[in-house]
C-alpha cells in the first residue's frame, strides 16, 4: 500500500512493487486528521494486511531560506510531510501489529542527512521522519510483533537515482528484508556518509 500524493516516485514505486509482487493499493486521505488515517488504515477496503508493505511517501512541499519561509508555510509544509506521516505511521503500524505483521516504509528526501542552504523546512521535516522512524522500529521491536520500520532517502528523481529507490523499497518490502529494521537507507550516490 502506497501512502502520498500521486506524482513521479509514487507511480514508480508502484510500478516497481507490482512488477515484484501482485497487489499495489494507493491510499491519500485528503483531511490531515486522526480520524482520516485512522478510518482509512483500520475499516477501509485497502487497510493492511499480515506482511504487506505500507510506504508512506512524505515530499516536501516547501522551500526557502530561514528568513524568507513564513510561519504559516513552515506549518503547512510540517502539516503536508511530517504530519500526514506521523499519521499514517501511528495507525498503520497499529493496523500492522495486529494483522502479524509486515514492512512500514518511509520515503522522504535525503535532505533530513544534512544541511542544505536555502531548505530549513524541507530539511526539518524530512530529519524529523527519519528519526521518527527509528523511534517507531525501537517500539514496534519492542513489542515483537513482527513489524518493521525503515526509511528510504531519496536525492532526486532522474535515473539512477529513482531506480536505485525503486529498488531499495522493493527489497525492504520483502522477506528478503527479514532482519533489517530501524535503518534509514540513503539513495545519494554517496553524498552523505
Amino acid at each position: 500500500m502506497i501512502l502520498g500524493p500521486e506524482g513521479p516516485l509514487a507511480r514508480a514505486i508502484g510500478d516497481g512493487l507490482a512488477a515484484a509482487w501482485a497487489r499495489v493499493a494507493r491510499l491519500y486521505p485528503e483531511a490531515v486528521t486522526e480520524e482520516a488515517y485512522q478510518a482509512a488504515l483500520e475499516t477501509g477496503p485497502n487497510r493492511p494486511t499480515t506482511n504487506d508493505a505500507l510506504i508512506a511517501l512524505a515530499a516536501p512541499t516547501v522551500s526557502g531560506a530561514i528568513g524568507t519561509v513564513t510561519p504559516a508555510d513552515f506549518r503547512r509544509g510540517m502539516e503536508e510531510t511530517y504530519v500526514r506521516t506521523y499519521l499514517a505511521m501511528k495507525y498503520g503500524t497499529r493496523v500492522m501489529r495486529t494483522a502479524g505483521g509486515g514492512a512500514f516504509i518511509t520515503v522522504t528526501s535525503a535532505t533530513g542527512k544534512r544541511a542544505w542552504r536555502d531548505s530549513a523546512a524541507a530539511s526539518a521535516a524530512s530529519a524529523g521522519i527519519m528519526h521518527m522512524t527509528r523511534c517507531a522500529a525501537l517500539e514496534c521491536a519492542a513489542k515483537e510483533d513482527n513489524v518493521r520500520v525503515n526509511a528510504v532517502l531519496v536525492d532526486g528523481l532522474a535515473d539512477p537515482a529513482l531506480t536505485a529507490a525503486i529498488n531499495t523499497v522493493v527489497f525492504l518490502a520483502s522477506d528478503a528484508a527479514v532482519y533489517f529494521t530501524s535503518q534509514a537507507v540513503a539513495v545519494d550516490d554517496g553524498d552523505v556518509f
